[in-house]
Formats: C-alpha cells, structure tokens, sequence
C-alpha cells in the first residue's frame, strides 16, 4: 500500500512539475516575444538612441536562432549598425549552422584591409599629380583632368567626356577637380 501511494505522489509531483516548466517556458516565451515586439516598434518609431537604449534592457540568453535574425534586422532598421554587427556576432557564436546568421554574419562583418606598398614611381606620379593640383587645379574647378606624371593629357565636363579625350587611360591619373 505504502509504495501506490508514494507512486501516485511521486507521478502527481512530476506532473506538477511538468505543469510549472510549460508555463515557466510560455512565460518566458512571451516575455522575449514581447520585448522583441517593443524593440521592433521602438526601431520603426523612435530611431537608434532609443533603440539602443532599449537593446540593454532585453536579455538575450535564452534567444534562439530566429529572434538574433529578427533583432539584427530591427537594429538595421533603426540605424545603428554597430549593434546590429555585435549581434550578428553573438547569435552567429550561438548558432553557427544558421544560414540566415551566416550571410548576415559576412555582409555585417567589418571589413580586412590590405595594404601593399606602392612602387616608388607611382608614388612619384601621385605626389606629381598632386603638385600639378595644387598649382593648376583653381582654374578646372567642376571639370574632370588627366594627367600624367604631373602633366595635363586632358580635360572635359565630365568623367565619360574625358575618357572619350584619352587614347588609352592606363597609368593616368582621373580626377574630379572640387
């Protein structure tokens, strides 16, 4: 008899708990679909200040793949790229299989900067060119120039113009003169 009766409690205890954890994980449901749903308007309404200020309040520990996408999309949406770049970040951590995460992750990534070193004749060319600028440039304001070597090869109202004057635009120097 003594071990139904611990048998009922102990299946009565479970269901309780069972019970407890559904409307424990509902809850929280809501709870993060509510504050996406507030940081979805705050960034259609009330742009990236607030929005920002609101992205600190929400606890992302228990986000799943979907709600990252959807809050980077919110943070894009509101303007503030540098959020929307550590989040992508941090649910692209947490899910790496996620395709959505991954493109997001690649468009958002900050850029790699390479740099070579220049030969040193077309770094004399530049510092040409720059030289002729500063000499010459006050009469072609508004016009495109060609120059080579620190010497004018043409000039024309416009980038297409001053293709069309240039026989082979290989090693020159194109610029708009502000």
């Amino acid at each position: 008899m003594v071990l139904i009766e611990d048998y009922r409690f102990m299946r009565r205890r479970r269901i309780v708990r069972r019970m407890l954890n559904l409307d424990l994980r509902s809850i929280l449901a809501e709870m993060r679909m509510g504050s996406l749903y507030d940081i979805r308007e705050t960034a259609r309404t009330r742009g990236e200040a607030a929005f920002l200020e609101e992205l600190e309040d929400i606890d992302r520990s228990g986000f799943r793949e979907r709600d990252y996408e959807a809050i980077v999309n919110h943070a894009l949406q509101a303007g503030a790229f540098v959020a929307a770049e550590r989040l992508v970040a941090e649910g692209y951590h947490c899910y790496p299989e996620g395709q959505r995460l991954r493109h997001l992750f690649e468009v958002l990534r900050p850029p790699v900067v390479r740099s070579t070193e220049a030969p040193a004749e077309d770094r004399e060319a530049v510092r040409a060119a720059n030289d002729w600028l500063f000499e010459h440039g006050a009469d072609y304001v508004g016009k495109w120039v060609a120059l080579r070597a620190g010497q004018l090869v043409a000039s024309a109202a416009t980038h297409e113009e001053l293709l069309d004057a240039v026989d082979d635009p290989a090693g020159l120097f194109l610029t708009r003169v502000a």
